[in-house]
């Protein structure tokens, strides 16, 4: 004897594995599409590019004396990541004015070296002084020992030793400017090197 039952069709599988993979693909577009935008904004300050060099007029002109260094600090504007800081320390600054007293601006010279040891990023936040009653006539760095003339020049340590530091102390372009009050002062453009290599690259 034979069933006559007619049999219930096949399920259609293959149509609905493609409409299952297409909602997927959909979600996922949905989701690639939102999360996009979000991602760019969220890294777009890490991977752009380091601040420029930060213009400041750092110290008073007559506040310098010829020959004698003094460490400024230099402010502008610092970013981290997606805040903004106006005026903050970016740095700091070794000022020697070379002109001697006689000479007036605009005329008088003056060179600017970053405080950063070129050796291993320490402050070069000392002076140094072998003559009784000389002044100052070098700078050092107290983590190991570098010292350096009132040029930026490289100089033995004070234990003879030879200095670590790869190269002399990074040149800081100046420009004597006047304020409105007719008092002038000396402007610094800081900038940040490369730590450990003799060519001092802008970093």
């Amino acid at each position: 004897m034979t069933d006559s039952a007619t049999a219930p069709p096949a399920p259609r599988t293959g149509r609905r594995n493609w409409l299952a993979w297409a909602a997927r693909g959909l979600y996922a577009a949905c989701a690639a599409a939102v999360a996009w935008p979000m991602a760019r904004f969220f890294t777009a300050p890490l991977a752009a590019e380091a601040a420029g060099p930060v213009r400041d007029r750092a110290v008073r002109l007559a506040d310098l004396k010829p020959g004698v260094p003094r460490l400024v600090p230099i402010t502008g504007e610092s970013v981290d990541a997606w805040t903004r800081h106006p005026a903050v320390t970016v740095g700091r600054a070794w000022v020697v004015r070379t002109s001697p007293a006689d000479v007036a601006p605009p005329d008088v010279e003056v060179n600017a070296f970053s405080s950063v040891c070129p050796h291993a990023g320490c402050q070069v936040s000392g002076t140094v002084q072998t003559r009784p009653n000389a002044g100052a006539e070098g700078l050092i760095c107290p983590c190991h020992g570098a010292v350096f003339a009132l040029d930026g020049e490289r100089r033995p340590k004070l234990d003879g030793g030879a200095n670590p530091s790869p190269r002399g102390l990074d040149s800081l372009d100046t420009a004597l400017v006047q304020d409105d009050d007719g008092l002038w002062w000396v402007e610094i453009e800081y900038k940040r090197f490369e730590l450990g290599t003799a060519d001092g690259s802008v970093a």
